[in-house]
């Protein structure tokens, strides 16, 4: 996992983006401390299905035993995020109060090894944690829960398949 975190508690430039660094007694950090499964859900306000559908991905990844850990774009300063926030909670529309409720405790993503596998190419992406690491590909997108459970099943799968044996040139 080295490089997964960056430590400090500057405001300091990542890819041109300000950002502040997460400490290493975060929750990200405490999550690979504990060794616990997790999906990392990264979103925009200003990709509005991200944001729409945190609460279905949420209880999609609490199916599949990881525990769902917002992160949201950088880039997004604080007062816009918050503003989408109370827009949220005030629009009446239920899936967007439980997502409000559900991406409260989001964190800007400031991960060097999340930013370098393409985090911020599309809101929603999401990574799933392993304690050995992350595993395959990321999530990118949004789609039905049913695709959601089907993503995860094959990513907590991943670790323990076996390699495919090379392919075999014939003579």
């Amino acid at each position: 996992l080295d490089g997964l975190f960056v430590l400090g508690a500057d405001e300091v430039e990542v890819e041109d983006f300000p950002v502040l660094f997460i400490s290493p007694w975060s929750s990200l950090m405490a999550l690979v401390q504990q060794e616990t499964k997790a999906l990392l859900y990264v979103w925009s306000p200003r990709m509005v299905l991200s944001a729409y559908e945190a609460a279905s991905v949420r209880r999609q990844a609490r199916a599949q035993g990881l525990r769902f850990v917002p992160l949201h774009d950088p880039s997004v300063p604080s007062e816009e995020i918050t503003a989408a926030f109370n827009r949220m909670v005030s629009s009446g529309v239920t899936a967007l109060i439980n997502s409000a409720s559900d991406l409260k405790t989001s964190e800007p993503l400031c991960a060097s090894a999340l930013l370098e596998r393409d985090a911020l190419r599309h809101f929603s992406t999401a990574f799933v944690l392993l304690p050995r690491g992350l595993s395959g590909f990321p999530i990118v997108g949004a789609m039905p829960a049913s695709a959601w459970s089907l993503s995860l099943q094959q990513r907590l799968l991943l670790p323990t398949l076996t390699a495919l044996p090379a392919a075999q040139t014939t003579p």
